[in-house]
């Protein structure tokens, strides 16, 4: 049995404010969570589908370490009238709980959802209790798999496997099961990789909820929106994502020909065995000893012979970036650490998108969430004026002088060289497509940087 906190972000009147914010909130989150919650909170409209039997069930990290499991359903009228209230019920939830169910939140989810814990309040009380979750849950739910192979196919949810363990940002179209494709790749990853993929299964994609994996049904805008997107991969199950990612790589070929044959029993049981696998390179290499496993030819190797030191590089195999080793990863949870982005690799020849993602937040806040927060606010104002936001140009305007004085030199420095980076890999990526200097989003580039470098 664990404890577990709760909070409702929803549309409503209160004496501090109206509108859409964290309603009540149980007395075990911080204030630094609190103000999380409120970022990613969805509003008026965020729903693919307002209707009342629609919801998503969503999962990020938070500042303290802990994680938010909710699912935002649509429910009632917005106190003003506007139309249909979104109403997000929130769990707060420890490492130690998480791992209680498999590092599954859509498993913990349900078993919330079981004990009465996601009720809906007509009227939301102004504060809430700490909750009891009792139930535990295996690495694999068989059903899941199996519905997987009848609904998406063995080769297209391993294709996803593919894809979502190489790409840093992912938007999966094309199929009306997304909270399925969602449990499919949760439950075709081990336990330790889990808590790296933030996702959603029903909302719509905003700057302020950078999910890793977000699934959006058949939503031709948010396909289109994900197409202008160059630091999104669409992973289109309506033309077939096995072409798009085939599986290649030594785990997604395993997930393949266990889907194939149904053996999901075998995958629980290397789960079980081989809790420490935490590297890419340690999957894939997992992932080849299993296929010799499935076809019968060798014996089940001893869990140290995959815990051996490998290479750092990611094994490349075409398709996309590499993704970073949870062991490694600076979006691993950890006290003091917004997870405001999705997967965060390392400044040493990474692509613009990988830039984007591994904003200077991450790598120069340490275990201040002050500054974590001042640096995330102008990591998104950077990169979306980069891309074209007149809006996000114009609050930059704004904040950076108070930014600037809130940071020491050291941090200046080292964010200004981030930037600058980043602004080069979008004025080189701009000739290479054009061929001409500038283009307008080499000018918007550039305008950014004199902005950040006082014009000098």
């Amino acid at each position: 049995m664990s404890l577990v906190e709760q909070a409702v972000f929803t549309s409503a009147e209160t004496s501090h404010t109206a509108g859409y914010q964290l309603v009540a909130r149980s007395p075990g989150i911080s204030d630094a969570d609190s103000r999380a919650l409120s970022m990613w909170g969805p509003s008026h409209g965020s729903l693919l589908k307002s209707d009342r039997q629609t919801w998503s069930i969503n999962f990020h990290g938070l500042p303290s370490g802990n994680f938010c499991v909710s699912r935002t359903t649509a429910s009632g009228n917005e106190y003003s009238g506007r139309g249909t209230r979104i109403y997000t019920q929130c769990l707060v939830v420890s490492p130690e709980t998480l791992e209680q169910f498999a590092n599954n939140p859509i498993a913990l989810v349900r078993a919330a959802s079981g004990s009465g814990l996601l009720q809906q309040h007509e009227t939301v009380p102004s504060a809430l209790e700490p909750a009891q979750l009792v139930g535990r849950t295996h690495a694999v739910d068989p059903a899941v798999l199996s519905r997987a192979r009848r609904e998406l196919g063995a080769e297209a949810s391993a294709g996803l496997v593919q894809a979502a363990l190489r790409c840093t940002s992912l938007v999966v179209f094309g199929t009306p099961f997304g909270e399925l494709a969602v449990a499919t790749l949760i439950n075709c990853l081990p336990p330790a990789f889990r808590p790296e993929f933030s996702f959603s299964t029903g909302l719509r994609s905003s700057a302020r909820r950078p999910f890793r994996v977000l699934a959006v049904g058949n939503d031709a805008e948010q396909r289109r929106r994900a197409r202008q997107n160059d630091e999104v991969t669409l992973v289109d199950f309506s033309s077939e994502p096995a072409r798009q990612f085939p599986p290649a790589d030594g785990w997604a070929r395993a997930i393949q020909q266990i889907l194939d044959t149904g053996r999901t029993s075998l995958l629980t049981r290397w789960f079980d065995r081989h809790a420490s696998l935490s590297s890419l390179d340690q999957l894939n290499t997992a992932g080849l000893e299993l296929l010799e496993e499935l076809d019968g030819n060798v014996a089940v190797p001893a869990p140290s012979a995959l815990n051996a030191p490998l290479r750092d590089e990611a094994i490349a195999t075409g398709g996309e970036q590499a993704a970073p080793s949870p062991a490694d990863s600076p979006n691993r949870p950890r006290p003091n650490a917004q997870l405001a982005h999705a997967a965060h690799p390392q400044f040493q020849g990474v692509s613009a998108k990988q830039e984007r993602t591994a904003g200077p937040s991450r790598r120069l806040a340490g275990e201040h969430p002050e500054v974590v927060a001042s640096l995330e606010t102008l990591d998104d104002l950077v990169y979306d004026a980069i891309k074209g936001s007149a809006s996000s140009l114009e609050q930059l305007q704004k904040t950076w002088p108070q930014l600037k004085a809130e940071f020491g030199d050291d941090l200046l420095v080292q964010s200004r060289e981030q930037y600058l980076r980043y602004a080069l890999q979008v004025w080189d990526k701009c000739v290479e497509a054009s061929g001409v200097r500038p283009t307008d989003r080499a000018v918007k580039a550039l305008e950014v940087l004199c902005l950040l470098f006082d014009e000098a």
